[in-house]
C-alpha cells in the first residue's frame, strides 16, 4: 500500500513538472475593427428616419476625416443638413493612438471613401421608399453629391 501511495505521489508530483513546459497559447490580438459607422444602413429599413440618421452619422465622420479640406475647398454644409448638436467626439481606435496624431492619406481616404459608400446606400433607402421628387431624397442626393465633391477635393478616389 505504501509503495502505491509513493507512486501516486510521484505520478502526481512529475505531471506537473513534464506539462510545464507547455503552455498554453493566448488568443491572438483581434484585428482592429470597423468604426460601426461603416456598416450597412440599419436592417429595418423600413424607417426613413434610421436612414437619415445613418446618413448623419456617415456625413459627421466624413467631415471629420476631411475636416481641413472641406475648410479649405470652400465646401459647407446646407443648413437643413446641418446637426442640431455637435457631433460626438470621433472615438479613437487603439492603432490610431499609437500612430500619432495623423492618419495616412491613405487610410484618410480608405476611410473617407467607406463612409461616402454608406451614405450613397442610406440616400438610396430613403429615395426608395420616398418619391424621387420628394424634400428628403432631393436633399439626401445633394448631401451625397456635397460629400462627393468633398472626397474628390481631397485628392481621394473612390472606386
Amino acid at each position: 500500500m505504501r509503495r502505491f501511495a509513493v507512486c501516486v505521489v510521484a505520478v502526481l508530483l512529475g505531471l506537473p513538472v513534464g506539462c510545464g513546459g507547455s503552455h498554453v497559447a493566448s488568443p491572438a490580438p483581434a484585428a482592429p475593427e470597423e468604426p460601426a459607422s461603416y456598416a450597412e444602413p440599419p436592417a429595418d429599413d423600413t424607417d426613413v428616419s434610421s436612414l437619415e440618421a445613418s446618413l448623419d452619422r456617415e456625413e459627421s465622420e466624413l467631415r471629420s476625416l476631411l475636416g481641413a479640406q472641406a475648410k479649405s475647398s470652400g465646401i459647407t454644409q446646407p443648413a437643413e443638413a446641418q446637426p442640431a448638436e455637435a457631433p460626438p467626439e470621433p472615438v479613437t481606435t487603439p492603432t490610431q493612438e499609437g500612430s500619432g496624431a495623423a492618419l495616412s492619406a491613405a487610410s484618410r481616404c480608405d476611410r473617407a471613401c467607406r463612409a461616402l459608400s454608406s451614405m450613397q446606400r442610406s440616400a438610396d433607402g430613403i429615395c426608395r421608399m420616398s418619391a424621387d421628387d420628394d424634400d428628403r431624397c432631393v436633399r439626401a442626393k445633394g448631401r451625397v453629391q456635397q460629400a462627393t465633391e468633398l472626397v474628390q477635393s481631397a485628392g481621394c478616389t473612390c472606386s
